[in-house]
């Protein structure tokens, strides 16, 4: 169940912390008073989507956070998830803070969880029907997930077992389609990769060595320009001429300041820099005689390189930018090589692997499909009672499965398995069962589910909150009574929270919040209280007259009340 509820800087919200009990609570306030924010509050700490312009303007980012007494099931994730620690109070917390550029973070107990794993936490814990929930059940898709939850986890655990085996089966059947389509064509492509592998190969390429063939081409192609340029860089710094070399002159000028510095010690610094020239231009004539000796003019050498540089570039036009690139095709090509080679093993291996998991799946398909014709009568049944204290007494119900038309090709099997289920219904005497979404109205709609909801509660082992967002959709008087007794029923067995704009529904309540709109220094803020059993009957006159509780309506709340609470002692 939730336990506290806290909300900052959402919207209109500016801060607000709740604390909520067992049972049925209603949430009631006047139109655009802020209803629709606590709820979705609710689905953000849900792992709902979260927008930026959801951040209020008393600050960056918005924070909510739900605690919550989970069930069996939920600790069970939790603790799977490496929570251990954050269940020694028996509460679970699940927080979301979202700022105005659009980030947002999901909280298990304090820590960062991805989004995924906060929704999946999240569907342990609360069961939440959105305003526009019911319209969903008008997809077939969401009449046969909840026809199959009334299966309970014996259905559970089939439908999940089937799904792994099932994607395993159309993997491999496209796995193996796409095998055979290569083998078709293996032969060409062996002989291609065998011609691009010699080639390669034949190359015996070095990473690094088109750069270093550049640049000693460079030097062999002007070498009669660097060898001069060389040589009289060489004379310069060292003539055979003692008079004339660079370092000899240097060596003379070193020596007389080191005489001059005895004299005049503010000489010492000019003496130290000359010496330091001295080793530089040491250094560089040394690296003129090694360059000098290193290169010999050799046509054929140049040559050589010529052929080199070309086959290289021939290789990057076929296979890379770089020699980096082209050995790296080279390894993919003999991995596809060593593949194709044994394709007539793996496509053998793939074929026993596809046959052993449709066998799983046909398997498991029949045994979902025996388990749901063993539901469908008591799934009709039940859900058919509900309707009758819906006040729809005279409506006939129907879950009609249709077999898949079954072929040789196992490919008739769907990811549903062996069936569609789709939702009939008739709700007036003497008219055909049509599906839901060709008769049915936006009341009948609502109070169908309802009555799916209260026919799955004694399945829904997981989830002990359950969250009702205008519920009363297309209904009132008697009818909206009778809703309001299901959701008081409902929450006998675990905690049910309703926003409603019906007095009929309110007045089942264990726990009324109202929420209003107050103005503070020119800005709208929402505010929300628990009311007590006066209040209660003031807000429920309100409901039922629509402005400023009159003498009247204070009488047919307080009526409303004793019959609601007549009607509990019977639940």
């Amino acid at each position: 169940m939730l336990t506290d509820l806290r909300v900052k800087n959402l919207a209109i919200i500016e801060d607000l912390n709740l604390v909520f009990d067992e049972g049925l609570i209603v949430i009631t306030g006047e139109t655009g008073a802020g209803k629709t924010l606590l709820v979705e509050a609710l689905e953000l700490v849900l792992g709902g989507k979260a927008e930026p312009f959801m951040v209020g303007s008393r600050g960056e980012s918005c924070f909510v956070e739900g605690t919550f007494m989970p069930s069996p099931d939920a600790i069970s994730y939790i603790r799977d998830m490496g929570f251990e620690t954050a269940l020694e109070d028996g509460y679970i917390t699940l927080s979301r803070e979202i700022n105005r550029t659009g980030r947002n973070r999901a909280y298990i107990c304090g820590r960062t969880v991805g989004m995924g794993t906060a929704i999946d936490a999240g569907e342990l814990l609360v069961d939440l029907h959105g305003q526009h929930e019911h319209q969903s059940l008008f997809k077939q898709k969401n009449q046969q997930a909840y026809f199959d939850s009334f299966g309970g986890p014996e259905l559970v655990e089939l439908k999940k077992n089937y799904t792994i085996h099932f994607k395993r089966y159309k993997d491999l059947t496209v796995q193996l389609k796409q095998k055979i389509e290569n083998m078709r064509e293996g032969q060409r492509l062996l002989e291609r990769y065998y011609y691009e592998k010699k080639e390669i190969e034949a190359a015996d390429l070095k990473v690094g060595e088109e750069e270093e063939l550049k640049n000693e081409q460079a030097i062999l192609t002007n070498y009669s320009q660097f060898n001069e340029l060389l040589e009289l860089s060489r004379e310069i710094m060292s003539s055979d001429d003692s008079e004339q070399g660079v370092l000899d002159k240097m060596r003379v000028l070193l020596k007389n300041f080191e005489s001059l510095e005895h004299i005049d010690e503010r000489l010492t610094t000019a003496k130290k820099n000359i010496q330091d020239a001295l080793f530089l231009l040491m250094e560089v004539n040394d690296i003129t005689k090694k360059s000098l000796e290193g290169y010999n003019f050799d046509p054929n050498r140049l040559e050589e390189m010529n052929l080199r540089l070309s086959k290289i570039y021939d290789l990057k036009r076929k296979y890379g930018e770089s020699e980096a690139e082209i050995l790296d095709y080279l390894m993919k090509i003999n991995e596809a090589i060593v593949a194709l080679e044994n394709i007539d093993q793996s496509i053998q291996k793939d074929q026993d692997e596809l046959s052993a998991e449709m066998e799983v799946s046909i398997l498991l398909a029949g045994k979902i499909s025996k388990k749901r014709f063993e539901i469908k009568a008591d799934f009709e049944k039940k859900v058919s009672l509900e309707l009758e204290k819906l006040a729809l007494k005279r409506a006939v119900f129907e879950a009609r499965i249709q077999p898949v038309e079954k072929t040789e090709d196992p490919q008739y099997l769907t990811s549903d398995g062996l069936e569609s289920v789709e939702l009939f219904i008739s709700t007036n005497p003497g008219e055909e069962l049509k599906p839901l979404n060709k008769i049915i109205s936006g009341g009948e709609l609502s109070r169908l589910m309802m009555a799916l909801k209260v026919a799955l509660s004694s399945q829904k082992l997981a989830v002990s909150c359950l969250i009702f967002d205008e519920i009363d959709s297309g209904i009132g008087g008697e009818t909206a009574f009778s809703v309001g007794g299901k959701l008081f029923e409902l929450s006998r067995s675990g905690q049910v929270i309703c926003i409603t704009h019906l007095p009929q529904i309110a007045c089942f309540a264990d726990h009324h919040f109202v929420v209003d709109k107050t103005v503070e220094d020119n800005k709208t803020k929402v505010n929300v209280r628990k009311i007590t059993a006066d209040e209660v009957i003031a807000e429920i006159a309100r409901m039922l007259s629509g402005e400023e509780a009159i003498t009247s309506a204070i009488e047919h709340a307080r009526e409303l009340v004793k019959v609601a609470a007549d009607k509990k002692l019977y639940k």
